[in-house]
C-alpha cells in the first residue's frame, strides 16, 4: 500500500499577466492575458510504503511484504522514502529470500507499536545490503521509541563482510535509533586470495555508522589468518557515534568491538563499550588484539560513557588503541578492567595526540604487558594529561612482555608486526592507506624508540610504568585533586621472562613530568621508582607521594633528572622516599 505525500507533475500551467510601463501612453490599454507551458525541474517522490504481512518466500515478492516495500522504496523516482511497518506484521519478519537490498536512500520505522525482530533465516545471508549508488545513500533504521524497538539477528556470511548489515561506498552512511543488532556474525573459512573478508560481525560500513539507543551485542568476525576476522561489533571505514548506545559483548581475531579506520570515534551519553574480547594470541603470526576500540587514524572521545572489561590476549590494548589521534576521556567516564598482552591495559596511543583524563573520569584496574598498565603514550610531543579529580589508579603491567621484546613487536619496520599490517589491508584500500601511514610514521620514529629503550635501565630488561608509561618524549601533567594511586610495575606472571618493574605509578623517560595538587599513593615497584620513575625533569608542587614500595632505591621518587619540589609531602615510601639515579 502507497500513501502518497508529493505531487507528481513535472510540468504546471501558469498564468502571466503582462503590464504595459506607466510612462508610456496615458490611454488606457487592454491587459493582455497570455498562456504559458513553464517546465520545471526533475524531481523525485518521497512516499510511505506500509508494510502489513511478515512473508517473505523464496522466489516472490508478495505486496505488502517488507521486501517488497523495500523494493517500492528503492526505485529512483522514490528517492528518500519510508518503509513503515504496521502493527499488522506481528512481532516477527523471517526473511527466506536472503537480505535485503538497498539502493537508495530511505528509513525504515516500526510504527507498529510493540517490539519487532527482523530475523535472518537464510543461509550464508546478511541481513541488509546498502550497495553502491552514484548518490550518497543514507539507510535509517528506528523502532521510534523504547517501546517499539527493532532487533537484527541471524545474519550470517561467509567469506563475505557484514554479518548483519554491510554498507559499500564510502558515501554511503547508517543510523540506527532503537536498534538492537545481536548474534550476527562474518567468517573467513577459507584462505583469501585477494582481498579480505569476515570483517564486521555485526556491521561493516565503508561509510559512517551513527547508533541512538541501540546496541550491537553478541555478534562475532571469525577469521583464520591475519587479513580477516577484524570488527566483532561494528567495522567502519570514516567515523562511529555512539549516543546513549551500547557495543558490548561481541568477538573477534582482532579488535573485538570498534575497528574505525579514519575519522573519529565518539562514544556519548551514557554509551557503553563493554566486554568485547579478541581471540588473537600469536604476535608471531602477526595477530594484533585490540579489545575494546580501534581508531587507525583520528580521535576517539569518550564522554560520560564506559569502555570497560574488555579483554584481548593479543598485542594491542584491551581498552583503547589509537595508531594516529589522541584519546579523551572526560566527563566522569570509565576504561576500567580492561586486559591485554602489550602495552597500555586501559589506552594505548601510538603517534599524533594526547591522552587527556579529565572532569572526574577513570582509568583505572587496567592490565598489560611490559608498558603502560593503564596508559601508554609513545608520541615525541603529545603528552599524558590527568587532570580535574580525575584517577589512574589499580593498574598493572606484567612481565609477559618486557622492554626489549615490546621494543621487537613495535618495530614495524620487521616482521611479524608490519608484515601483518600490510596483509590486514587487503581488500580495504583505505584501512591499507592508514597502515602504511602508521608505518611510515613508526620508521620515522624508529632511532627515537631505540634511544627511549637504551636509557631504561637494564640487567634485565624491565617493565615500565605501572599506572602510565610516555615513552618518547611527550610530557606528563597531573592536577587538580587527582589520582595515580595503588598500581603495579613487574607483576611476576611469566616465569620465562626474568624481569622488574619501574616506575610503579607514572613513568617517563626522555619527557618531563609536572604534578601539582595531586596524589601519588599506595604504587609499587619490583624495581626502582615506587612511586614515580623521572628520567628526564620533575616539578612536584603541593603533592602528597605516600606508601609508595620499590624492590630497589626510589621508594618515593627515582630521579634522573631535573628536580623541583614545593610544598610537598613525601613520607612513608620504603626502602626511601626520594632516590638520585646519575646519568
Amino acid at each position: 500500500m502507497t500513501r502518497n505525500l508529493g505531487a507528481e507533475s513535472l510540468r504546471r500551467w501558469t498564468w502571466r499577466s503582462s503590464r504595459p510601463d506607466a510612462n508610456l501612453r496615458s490611454r488606457a490599454r487592454s491587459r493582455a492575458v497570455r498562456l504559458s507551458l513553464e517546465a520545471l525541474e526533475d524531481r523525485t517522490t518521497p512516499s510511505t510504503f506500509l508494510v502489513t504481512n511478515a512473508v517473505d518466500p523464496r522466489g516472490a515478492v508478495v505486496p505488502g511484504s517488507l521486501r517488497w516495500a523495500i523494493n517500492q522504496a528503492n526505485k529512483p523516482q522514490n528517492q528518500g522514502s519510508v518503509v513503515a511497518i504496521t502493527s499488522s506484521v506481528g512481532s516477527t519478519i523471517t526473511l527466506r529470500a536472503g537480505e535485503l537490498p538497498i539502493r537508495s536512500s530511505l528509513t525504515v520505522e516500526n510504527t507498529s507499536g510493540q517490539p519487532l525482530t527482523i530475523q535472518q533465516g537464510t543461509a550464508n545471508s546478511r541481513i541488509f545490503h546498502v550497495f553502491t549508488n552514484n548518490l550518497t545513500t543514507t539507510l535509517s533504521i528506528t523502532g521510534l521509541d523504547p517501546a517499539s524497538t527493532v532487533t537484527l539477528t541471524g545474519g550470517h556470511v561467509a567469506n563475505k563482510n557484514g554479518g548483519g548489515i554491510l554498507v559499500d561506498n564510502s558515501l554511503n552512511n547508517l543510523t540506527l535509533s532503537y536498534v538492537n543488532l545481536v548474534g550476527n556474525s562474518a567468517a573467513q573459512v577459507n584462505s583469501p586470495r585477494n582481498g579480505a573478508f569476515g570483517n564486521g560481525g555485526g556491521i561493516y560500513s565503508s561509510g559512517t555508522v551513527t547508533l541512538e539507543h541501540s546496541s550491537v551485542q553478541g555478534n562475532s568476525a571469525i577469521g583464520i589468518n591475519s587479513a580477516s576476522g577484524e570488527g566483532g561489533g561494528i567495522y567502519a571505514d570514516l567515523g562511529v557515534i555512539l549516543d546513549a548506545s551500547r557495543v558490548d559483548a561481541n568477538t573477534a581475531r582482532d579488535f573485538g568491538g570498534i575497528l574505525n579506520v579514519n575519522g573519529a570515534v565518539n562514544i556519548l551519553n551514557g554509551s557503553t563499550v563493554n566486554g568485547n574480547s579478541s581471540t588473537a594470541n600469536n604476535l608471531n603470526a602477526g595477530e594484533l588484539g585490540g579489545g575494546g576500540i580501534a581508531n587507525m587514524i583520528g580521535n576517539v572521545l569518550v564522554s560520560e560513557s564506559q569502555v570497560n572489561n574488555n579483554k584481548t590476549v593479543g598485542m594491542y590494548s584491551g581498552g583503547i588503541v589509537l595508531l594516529i589521534g589522541g584519546a579523551f576521556i572526560t566527563d566522569g567516564s570509565q576504561v576500567n578492567g580492561n586486559t591485554n598482552n602489550g602495552p597500555g591495559g586501559g589506552i594505548a596511543a601510538n603517534y599524533g595526540g594526547p591522552v587527556v583524563v579529565t572532569k572526574g573520569s577513570q582509568v583505572n584496574g587496567n592490565t598489560s604487558a611490559g608498558v603502560g598498565g593503564g596508559i601508554v603514550n609513545w608520541s615525541e610531543s603529545y603528552g599524558v594529561t590527568i587532570s580535574e579529580g580525575s584517577q589512574v589508579n589499580n593498574n598493572t603491567a606484567t612481565n609477559v612482555q618486557n622492554s626489549s621484546s615490546t621494543l621487537g613487536l613495535v618495530k614495524v619496520t620487521q616482521p611479524p608486526v608490519y608484515k601483518a599490517f600490510l596483509s590486514a589491508g587487503r581488500g580495504d584500500p583505505l584501512l591499507m592507506t592508514a597502515l602504511k601511514q602508521f608505518a611510515s610514521a613508526n620508521i620515522q620514529r624508529t632511532p627515537a624508540i631505540y634511544r627511549a629503550f637504551n636509557y631504561l635501565p637494564s640487567n634485565p630488561n624491565p617493565v615500565v610504568g605501572g599506572g602510565i608509561a610516555e615513552m618518547l618524549g611527550g610530557p606528563v601533567s597531573i592536577s587538580g585533586g587527582s589520582e595515580v594511586n595503588g598500581n603495579l610495575s613487574g607483576k611476576f606472571v611469566d616465569s620465562s621472562q626474568p624481569t622488574v618493574g619501574v616506575g610503579g605509578g607514572v613513568f617517563a623517560n626522555l619527557g618531563t613530568i609536572t604534578i601539582d595538587g595531586s596524589t601519588i599513593s599506595g604504587n609499587t615497584a619490583t624495581g626502582s621508582g615506587g612511586g614515580i620513575w623521572n628520567g628526564n625533569g620533575l616539578v612536584i608542587n603541593n603533592t602528597l607521594v605516600t606508601g609508595n614500595k620499590a624492590g630497589a632505591p626510589g621508594g618515593g621518587i627515582l630521579n634522573k633528572g631535573s628536580f623541583s619540589s614545593k610544598n610537598n609531602n613525601i613520607t612513608n615510601n620504603l626502602p626511601d622516599n626520594i632516590a638520585s639515579l646519575s646519568g
